[in-house]
């Protein structure tokens, strides 16, 4: 099988799972352990890690895991030592703790990247070999239920401002993720 049939064949089967086998299974996942919201972005990584590797585990893959949450991307596919996909999970609360009382948020809190790292992302994997699978999550404050689990190419969660621009924060170069219901740039 070639690498592209394989990455074609990888990204079927993730996509195809997201919406209900790894719905229920981090569903699951919730009743059988208890997170908070707060770190409830890492926790849930190695859930979908363990549930991908299965997934893919008939391929002739090399599926890894990061070593710590600042080395990227989350999961790391090779086929014969060389990159193949890597995804990175994004996990958000679509509540936000305001005056004492939880209510819903337009944005999720979360990063996607730095404009300082992404060229060497690029670099290493290519822009169309970074994916996202973005966690919606209810908590308040312990994470109660999966809202819905989105998977697609990174560039697709980047967030625009008024000016129509990509938004990102002045002070330190971080690039934000669009509102949970706004169509895809």
């Amino acid at each position: 099988m070639n690498k592209d049939n394989l990455r074609t064949q990888v990204l079927a089967r993730v996509a195809s799972v997201c919406q209900h086998e790894l719905h229920k299974h981090l569903i699951a996942d919730l009743q059988q352990n208890s997170y908070k919201y707060t770190t409830y972005g890492t926790d849930v990584e190695k859930p979908i890690f363990f549930y991908i590797q299965n997934l893919l585990s008939d391929l002739p893959l090399e599926i890894q895991e990061a070593k710590n949450k600042n080395e990227f991307p989350d999961i790391q596919i090779f086929h014969k030592g060389e990159t193949l996909l890597g995804i990175d999970v994004k996990a958000a609360n679509r509540l936000k703790l305001d005056q004492g009382q939880w209510k819903p948020v337009a944005r999720p809190a979360n990063d996607l990247a730095t404009f300082d790292s992404v060229p060497s992302k690029l670099s290493k994997w290519g822009g169309e070999n970074i994916w996202f699978m973005f966690v919606e999550y209810i908590a308040d404050p312990k994470v109660k239920n999966i809202h819905r689990i989105v998977f697609d190419n990174f560039y697709k969660f980047v967030g625009t401002g008024r000016d129509g621009l990509m938004s990102y924060r002045k002070k330190d170069g971080k690039i934000r993720p669009k509102k949970f219901n706004e169509p895809s740039p």
